[in-house]
């Protein structure tokens, strides 16, 4: 008897909290577009690949570096393990996105980037630059006017530090030739030369200023 009273108060409880649960849910759809009324969903039309013009400007699809998309590269490119002896899909291929490409370094794109250094660098020039001596149409009229020649090289790295010990290397060439010295002073001046510095403003002022006294100190008697 208790057990039978024990239940019947559990069942009343239960439907009592069943009960007391609103079943009226308009309320809760309310501000929110009835799903009935939905919009058709377009169709797919035909992929890019089988729209795209035989003469088409390929630098306008690729214009810079980017990951292979199978929608704008009209070829059948595939690459990946061959699926069940057959080749790799041509859809949903993450091989081809993983690696990357050279799809915009095509002839076409290489001589538009070539035509705009060519332009830029003319500009520059213009800017920048004097035109070349029409009097110095020859290597000989060169070097008989210019003897000394000055080279030097700059060095781009990603180190721990921006300096290149071969940086401060400065190259001074002067043709012995075009120095008024006799036998003497020229053995001399052979002799003499060789000497380094840390930086390269400083070798080439060395070298500028080692010619000058080279060239007196040959005349010398010692």
């Amino acid at each position: 008897m208790v057990a039978f009273m024990e239940f019947m108060r559990l069942t009343r409880y239960r439907a009592t909290y069943a009960t007391a649960l609103s079943t009226n849910n308009s309320s809760q759809n309310k501000g929110f577009p009835d799903r009935g009324n939905r919009r058709p969903r377009r169709e797919a039309g035909d992929p890019r690949t089988d729209r795209m013009p035989v003469d088409q400007d390929w630098t306008a699809v690729y214009p810079t570096a980017a990951p292979f998309r199978q929608g704008s590269v009209p070829l059948p490119v595939r690459m990946g393990f061959p699926v069940k002896r057959g080749v790799p899909p041509e859809k949903g291929n993450l091989e081809l996105i993983k690696i990357p490409n050279f799809l915009h370094l095509t002839p076409a794109a290489i001589k538009k980037h070539c035509e705009a250094l060519k332009h830029k660098s003319k500009c520059l020039l213009s800017a920048f630059c004097t035109e070349w001596p029409s009097a110095l149409d020859t290597d000989a009229k060169y070097d008989e006017h210019f003897p000394v020649k000055v080279k030097n090289k700059d060095y781009v790295s990603a180190g721990t530090s921006l300096r290149n010990p071969s940086a401060r290397i400065v190259h001074l060439r002067v043709k012995l030739s075009s120095l008024n010295l006799d036998d003497h002073a020229r053995k001399k001046m052979v002799k003499l030369v060789g000497e380094s510095c840390p930086v390269r403003q400083h070798s080439y002022d060395y070298a500028m200023y080692l010619l000058t006294v080279l060239y007196h100190e040959s005349w010398g008697s010692v």
